[in-house]
C-alpha cells in the first residue's frame, strides 16, 4: 500500500529480499537518505533530477539491523508506505490517472510479515506513474513506514527529500521520440 497524505494507494510490488547495494550503475549519483528507529532502517535512494515526462525511480529498502525479529503489515503483495509529494509552493501534487485508480482499489486482507535480523526488503516505485510530475519545477518527497514492535506500532520517516523535474534537453527529447 502506498499512502499519500490524503490517499491510500495499493501498488503492485515485487517484494524481494535483496541487498540495497546491488542497484544499477545509475544509482551511484542518486540522493541517499535514511532514518533508523530501534534497529530498523528505512533507506531511500532517488535521482535528484529527472527530465519531465520520464520515469522517476524511487528505490526503498527496509532493513532490520537489530538483533530481534520485527514485523511489517503486508496487504497481499502490497506494502504499507506513505508517500507525500509536494511542489515548490507546498501544495500536494495530484495523482495521475493510474494513481487515482490505485486509490480506488479496496484493501486486501492484512497479514504480518516477520523480518529476521540482517534482512532487507527492497522496493522500486516510479513516482512519475503515481504522481503528476509532468511540470518542471522543485518537489519535496516524504516517505513513511509503520513498524510493529512488541510495544506497538511506530512510525519511521525520511523527510524533505528534494527532487527536481527539468525540461528535457534536445538530445533527450530526440531519443524519446
Amino acid at each position: 500500500m502506498i499512502r499519500t497524505s490524503s490517499h491510500v494507494i495499493p501498488a503492485l510490488l515485487v517484494i524481494c529480499l535483496c541487498s540495497f547495494g546491488s542497484q544499477p550503475e545509475e544509482t551511484k549519483k542518486n540522493l541517499k537518505r535514511s532514518a533508523t528507529l530501534r534497529g530498523v532502517e528505512l533507506s531511500v535512494e532517488i535521482p535528484p533530477e529527472r527530465p519531465a515526462g520520464y520515469p522517476y525511480p524511487l528505490h526503498m529498502a527496509v532493513t532490520n539491523q537489530g538483533s530481534d525479529l520485527v514485523t511489517f503489515v503486508v496487504v497481499a503483495k502490497y506494502k504499507f508506505f506513505r508517500l507525500a509529494l509536494q511542489d515548490g509552493a507546498g501544495a500536494e501534487v495530484p495523482l495521475t490517472r493510474f494513481g487515482k485508480r490505485l486509490v480506488a482499489e479496496p484493501a486486501r486482507r492484512k497479514r504480518l510479515t516477520p523480518v529476521k535480523p540482517g534482512i532487507s526488503i527492497g522496493h522500486l516505485y516510479d513516482l512519475a506513474r503515481i504522481f503528476d510530475m509532468s511540470e518542471a519545477g522543485n518537489y519535496v518527497l516524504t516517505v513513511t513506514n509503520r513498524v510493529l514492535f512488541d510495544s506497538g506500532p511506530e512510525t519511521l520517516q525520511v523527510e524533505k527529500i528534494p527532487l527536481v523535474i527539468r525540461e528535457p534537453t534536445d538530445k533527450e527529447y530526440e531519443a524519446w521520440k
